[in-house]
């Protein structure tokens, strides 16, 4: 990152004119459009900044978004976090329009956040980019695991924190906070008198064991406002929104790692669907690391076949750190870049007054 710092100053230093791409409706592999040409001059701007021999690409004034650009784009694309579909929409837009002086700036203050980071994250651990969208299971210094992640809405938005994992629910059941049961649960309720019944949410007059179920048809729900006074819990299940697993580690936010039945949102490029805890797109992978007994995944897959909520402890509390990186380096030291989906990047500039 401190060579990559230093090489864009340099291009800064050049002077090089970055022109703003104006926003068009989306481009698709092989149309014609007219701002095409800047397109590819922009990517041809992108070989001088980063390198890759894929943004090698030949002048010309062709408004056809032919091939070679079409690659070009889908490489730039996973550079910057992006479904790599060639497709030019908003987002591919605004990471074309990012300049070497905003990047430096994302850089410096990525590097200043590695720098509060403990020196030594131990010889297994997880590393939850929430700005990448992205975990990665580290074994020994090499990444054994890598998946994509969903995280918290920009009202919800997840935290940074470390902790260890120490445990694993499988058939969970999910005890629904009374903010999400409120604003969110209670309208569909309102507009479906069956809603809670057809997903396997119970209802109950408070969160002692001992409560029993109330039947949703006894509660007139119209007349509840800001004041909920009950609780909810949905039953495991396919409809269970923690999915079938769900990796517990002690922190003072609720937060934790869940499957969820919503896959296809893993195809999103800006996947912020959550309400703070962090969906995985290959959670019975990560049980086999965070066990450290890859043979032990077809056990788990029988246990939760049964149907029964069963708790699986650690043998060993695994290190987990939930960072926010805009900017990071892979092991062939390849730079990537990403969003700054919840401002805290601005926030750190505003106060570093950089």
């Amino acid at each position: 990152m401190r060579q990559a710092l230093a090489h864009y100053r340099g291009v800064v230093a050049h002077c090089i004119k970055w022109t703003i791409i104006p926003e068009t409706p989306l481009i698709r592999p092989h149309m014609i459009h007219p701002v095409i040409p800047q397109i590819r001059t922009r990517i041809a701007q992108a070989f001088t900044m980063h390198g890759n021999p894929e943004y090698d690409i030949a002048p010309s004034n062709s408004e056809k978004y032919d091939d070679e650009l079409v690659n070009a784009v889908k490489v730039f694309q996973e550079q910057h976090g992006l479904n790599a579909d060639g497709v030019i929409g908003k987002n591919t837009r605004a990471a074309l329009n990012k300049t070497p002086e905003q990047k430096i700036q994302q850089l410096r203050v990525n590097m200043e956040r590695l720098r509060w980071l403990p020196r030594e994250l131990d010889d297994r651990y997880l590393l939850v980019n929430i700005a990448g969208f992205r975990l990665t299971a580290i074994e020994y210094g090499k990444h054994a695991l890598d998946m994509r992640i969903i995280v918290g809405r920009n009202y919800r938005s997840t935290p940074s924190f470390n902790s260890r994992i120490s445990h694993l629910i499988l058939n969970p059941y999910w005890n629904i906070p009374d903010s999400i049961a409120r604003k969110d649960l209670l309208p569909k309720q309102q507009n479906n008198s069956h809603y809670f019944t057809s997903q396997g949410i119970r209802i109950y007059s408070g969160h002692g064991n001992r409560s029993e179920a109330l039947n949703p048809d006894s509660i007139n729900w119209h007349a509840l406002g800001k004041h909920f006074p009950y609780v909810l819990r949905q039953d495991p299940g396919e409809k269970n929104a923690l999915g079938t697993i769900k990796f517990m580690f002690p922190n003072p936010f609720s937060i934790y790692l869940h499957d969820t039945p919503s896959k296809q949102l893993f195809q999103k490029d800006i996947r912020m669907f959550s309400s703070g805890c962090i969906r995985l797109e290959k959670p019975l992978q990560l049980a086999g690391f965070v066990l450290n007994q890859p043979e032990a995944v077809t056990d788990l897959v029988a246990k939760i076949k049964s149907g029964k909520t069963i708790t699986v402890n650690l043998p060993q509390r695994l290190p987990i750190y939930l960072i926010y990186l805009t900017t990071w380096v892979d092991e062939l030291n390849n730079i990537y870049f990403s969003s700054d989906i919840y401002g805290r990047d601005k926030h750190i500039l505003e106060y570093a007054r950089w």
